[in-house]
């Protein structure tokens, strides 16, 4: 049986000594580096969040940035076809131009040496009747 007497208040005060004693030296201790490790976890994963949020923004950035450069590129493209094309279609109204200009040329001179030709022929065909005439006739006209 149990028997209440004066070593009960010992055994309670010899727990309440052990209980401060290992209070001190080994459950703050314990409780401190799970509290230290908790606060290291928590600020590790709010720097983690931080980091996918910074590097989520810069993705971002990124890619809106890579837009601008395909929509700048295909309008560069597009304005260097347009430029082409323009260039393509002046050079080829220079060509026909040039190509009317010498064609004009090539006709007046045919016109003029077609005049002159016929102006040679028109004397010759006169001296050559006058020279038929004449042996036709077998005298001269003149």
């Amino acid at each position: 049986m149990i028997q209440l007497d004066y070593t009960l208040l010992i055994q309670m005060a010899n727990f309440l000594v052990l209980l401060l004693i290992l209070n001190k030296f080994l459950y703050k201790p314990i409780l401190n580096l799970l509290d230290e490790r908790r606060r290291r976890l928590e600020d590790s994963e709010k720097l983690v969040s931080d980091l996918k949020e910074k590097t989520s923004r810069q993705w971002e950035q990124y890619e809106a940035e890579l837009q601008r450069a395909r929509i700048s590129a295909l309008a560069e493209r597009e304005k260097l076809k347009a430029e082409g094309s323009e260039a393509e279609r002046k050079l080829l109204e220079e060509a026909r131009d040039q190509a009317s200009k010498l064609m004009h040329e090539a006709r007046r001179r045919l016109d003029e040496e077609s005049q002159k030709a016929r102006e040679v022929l028109k004397a010759q065909a006169q001296t050559l009747g006058l020279e038929m005439a004449e042996k036709i006739l077998g005298r001269q006209l003149k």
